[in-house]
């Protein structure tokens, strides 16, 4: 004789008319866990049936949160990685355990992040800290004591960096050009006897 099942709640079952569904739960509720009770029905020919229970304990799973959420940092300096949402933090490649860290790495890095619930649930982050290289500016001068009248284009000479995104001019402090090329930006010094000290 043919056995018929009909599960219910049907709430995560793969097949709720099947003798051995499977139950796929998750929760991020308020609680430590909470519980699904499911209760079964089987029946032969739609006569005879058997009612059973089963009770699942789902545990709490976290939603971790990382900051910053774009991490970018020149070479050579360091930043704070921190997280909330669970109990425990293990990141790695540092292999380090808290919920905040220092990392300097030399190149853009991601860091992974499992954390755990005192129940053992776990939830996982990653962030990839940028690193940016340091900007370079090579400015070389062909004579440093010049008349009135002066175009800075005769005396100084640039090199440009491919992967500077910007270059700023300035006289004793005063922006006086801005530039995506390197190129030298036009200037003029009408005092006589005055010092300029330009800087890229």
């Amino acid at each position: 004789p043919g056995v018929s099942y009909r599960w219910s709640p049907v709430t995560g079952l793969s097949d709720p008319a099947a003798a051995n569904p499977v139950a796929s739960l998750s929760y991020t509720g308020p609680s430590a866990d909470t519980t699904v009770i499911y209760t079964l029905e089987a029946s032969i020919n739609n006569n005879c049936t058997a009612t059973s229970l089963v009770r699942i304990t789902i545990r709490r799973r976290p939603s971790i949160r990382l900051l910053p959420v774009n991490p970018t940092i020149c070479a050579g300096d360091s930043i704070q990685l921190s997280a909330t949402g669970a109990d425990t933090y293990t990141w790695s490649p540092q292999n380090t355990t808290g919920d905040k860290i220092w990392v300097k790495p030399s190149v853009t890095t991601l860091y992974t992040l499992i954390g755990r619930f005192n129940s053992g649930c776990p939830d996982t982050s990653s962030v990839s800290v940028l690193v940016n290289p340091h900007a370079k500016a090579d400015l070389s001068v062909s004579n440093t004591t010049l008349c009135t009248g002066i175009n800075l284009g005769d005396v100084l000479t640039v090199t440009a960096h491919p992967e500077n995104s910007q270059y700023t001019w300035k006289d004793n402090g005063r922006v006086f050009g801005v530039n995506s090329t390197g190129a030298i930006p036009a200037w003029s010094s009408s005092t006589q006897g005055a010092t300029d000290t330009i800087r890229l």
